[in-house]
């Protein structure tokens, strides 16, 4: 399998000169990238599709999801996606740089939303109808706007994203198994801890590590983590590194000693054995699977 490719917003075709900002109606999307998003790839900004019509399914980072009209996808950069539709796909997409938002929002982080602020998170969501309807008002609006180039257009274009963003985080935290992620006072630290493991893992994969650079206690770290997570700090290390593990062994044709040692392990049989404990298959047999 060929390496995955990343998607940068530039290879898009930019609408009314608004730099770092996309957006379509789905079919029309599809249509005109077809070649560049039909095969399974990467981005370097954030995504959010809804469908409102048709069937398919969306795999993300080795996960599947239906799609269905109603279904709702908010994608970070670096998560390698691939789908599968019936002809009579639609909905509407769009995307943008982290520039984009934190350029008018100082005060505030793209990552505050929380489908976006910890890789445990889904990036799934399911609308009823009326909810869907809402949302389509501020799409339209999102659409239109991104055609006109008077001075207010761009400046229209972020409050739409952020109206979109606030209305999805509400509709996304009643759902049971996402409130328990997103809610409590240790949101912010989960996010900062995301972030730095993020930043770190294939050099440091302790709990200590994260726990001094956090200038809080190990212990309080993970009980950070078992509060909101229900899992220890070193597992959701480790759970970051056998996501990178994933991706680099279906996406990338190295030896997979090489890969095992990209990620910062020398003895292979080592890493062979703790990915198998946690996926159930070997790399060899993992990359099999997906080819």
């Amino acid at each position: 399998m060929d390496e995955v490719k990343v998607l940068h917003i530039d290879q898009f075709e930019e609408q009314g000169g608004t730099l770092n900002f996309y957006c379509n109606d789905f079919k029309s999307h599809l249509n005109d990238h077809f070649h560049s998003i039909s095969h399974a790839h990467k981005h370097d900004f954030f995504l959010t599709v809804v469908f409102t019509a048709g069937s398919g399914t969306h795999e993300i980072d080795f996960a599947k999801f239906p799609i269905s009209p109603g279904s709702v996808f908010m994608m970070s950069p670096g998560q390698v996606h691939s789908w599968t539709f019936t002809d009579d796909i639609d909905g509407f997409i769009f995307f943008h740089s982290q520039e984009f938002f934190d350029k008018h929002y100082a005060a505030r982080s793209i990552y505050q939303f929380p489908f976006f602020y910890s890789t445990q998170n889904s990036p799934g969501l399911q609308l009823g109808s009326k909810q869907v309807e809402k949302l389509m008002g501020y799409f339209e609006e999102l659409l239109k706007e991104s055609k006109n180039q008077n001075a207010l257009a761009y400046q229209k274009l972020v409050t739409l994203v952020d109206l979109i963003y606030l209305d999805l985080s509400n509709w996304y935290l009643q759902e049971p198994t996402h409130a328990a992620i997103g809610a409590g006072g240790y949101s912010a630290k989960l996010r900062e801890l995301g972030r730095f493991i993020d930043e770190n893992f294939v050099e440091n994969k302790s709990a200590a590590f994260y726990a001094d650079k956090m200038n809080i206690t190990t212990k309080h770290l993970n009980r950070i983590v078992k509060t909101t997570l229900d899992q220890t700090t070193s597992s959701l290390i480790l759970n970051r590194v056998i996501l990178e593990a994933k991706r680099r062994i279906v996406h990338e044709n190295g030896d997979l000693s090489q890969i095992a040692y990209s990620l910062g392990y020398e003895d292979y049989a080592y890493f062979s054995k703790l990915f198998k404990a946690r996926t159930g298959f070997t790399p060899k047999g993992f990359r099999a699977k997906y080819k």
